[in-house]
């Protein structure tokens, strides 16, 4: 990747990374007006979505570009649930 590319990732994603963390910076102050927390509760969740949509658009253009790097995980299943009455071992 070319650092024109990089420098269009940082001032991309960096601004919305800090209006993400100022938004948590403020709905951990003490001194938020509940109103005020409504707003900013906005703020955040709208900033976190948007960074959601910058970084899946982000993702395709890898794709689209032929850079993305695909990494295998294998992962097990939970186990199922058990039946309350197979559970307890008082039950014969």
């Amino acid at each position: 990747m070319n650092w024109q590319k990089l420098n269009d990732y940082f001032f991309i994603r960096t601004p919305m990374n800090a209006v993400c963390g100022m938004a948590t910076v403020l709905l951990d102050s003490p001194d938020l007006q509940p109103d005020d927390a409504k707003c900013v509760e906005i703020i955040s969740k709208s900033s976190k979505t948007l960074l959601s949509l910058i970084n899946t658009i982000l993702d395709f253009s890898k794709i689209e570009a032929g850079k993305a790097e695909l990494r295998v995980r294998y992962c097990l299943p939970p186990p199922p649930p058990r039946h309350p009455y197979f559970s307890n071992p008082t039950n014969k």
